[in-house]
């Protein structure tokens, strides 16, 4: 819905108009930016750290990517040290293995 009213100073001013949104082509797919920081929680309710979200199995959230975009991620299962994701656009779901590199 376009805002109401309009600038008494700058009266053709078009700057109150919505802004047109496209997303830009991407090179990879979503899935490649996405990693497995963690699995938190007992072994009867394990949560994965994707990204920066927090997730339970069968939960849907809105991921952030590095690039700034963002990505809807739904957990299909949690093991003891991996995680499978189905992100929405996508055909396949998509397992993500922690890294324990560095531990």
């Amino acid at each position: 819905m376009p805002p109401k009213g309009r600038d008494p100073f700058f009266p053709n001013s078009r700057r109150r108009e919505p802004a047109a949104h496209e997303t830009p082509p991407r090179d990879k797919p979503v899935a490649a930016e996405l990693a497995l920081k963690g699995i938190v929680g007992s072994p009867s309710h394990r949560l994965a750290v994707i990204n920066s979200a927090i997730l339970e199995l069968n939960e849907e959230a809105m991921v952030r990517l590095p690039d700034g975009g963002r990505a809807r991620v739904r957990c299909v299962e949690i093991g003891q040290d991996y995680a499978v994701i189905k992100v929405e656009g996508e055909p396949q779901p998509k397992r993500l293995e922690l890294n324990r590199k560095g531990f």
